[in-house]
């Protein structure tokens, strides 16, 4: 089951996402959906620090890691396969799509938010490779 992206990557939202905060209130002006299933939704609502700290709280700082680390080679692995699917693998370049440089730039705020929480956490080897990947990424692209 884990060697299956798409299982993988699932377990793990559904895990990040039990312990994410949740809006106590909703308003009229807050009336779209805050409750983002994809992986990309719930590296945005990390980006709020108090989500964050919460989280981290809640599972710690290495178990966050772990899981963003994991959720986010599960989502290249998945993009790559709808691409190769697609026939979208190009030499040029256009394998890299906006919502993944977008998921790579959450994925960087994500563990500078970690660090900034908790100034002592030492990122681990799975969390450097993930942000090393996500910063190539990015500048393959720009």
């Amino acid at each position: 089951v884990f060697n299956q992206p798409k299982w993988k990557l699932e377990l793990i939202l559904q895990y990040l996402s039990k312990y994410t905060a949740k809006p106590s209130v909703r308003t009229r002006r807050s009336s779209d959906s805050t409750d983002d299933p994809t992986f990309g939704g719930v590296l945005k609502c990390l980006l709020n620090g108090s989500s964050l700290r919460s989280l981290m709280k809640k599972i710690g700082a290495e178990t966050v890691q772990l899981l963003l680390a994991h959720a986010f080679e599960a989502h290249l692995a998945l993009s790559c396969k709808s691409h190769s699917a697609e026939g979208a693998l190009k030499s040029s370049g256009d394998v890299v799509d906006h919502s993944l440089m977008e998921i790579c730039k959450h994925m960087i705020s994500a563990f500078d938010g970690l660090k900034k929480v908790d100034e002592k956490m030492d990122i681990l080897p799975v969390g450097k490779e993930a942000l090393f990947v996500a910063t190539t990424i990015l500048s393959i692209k720009s």
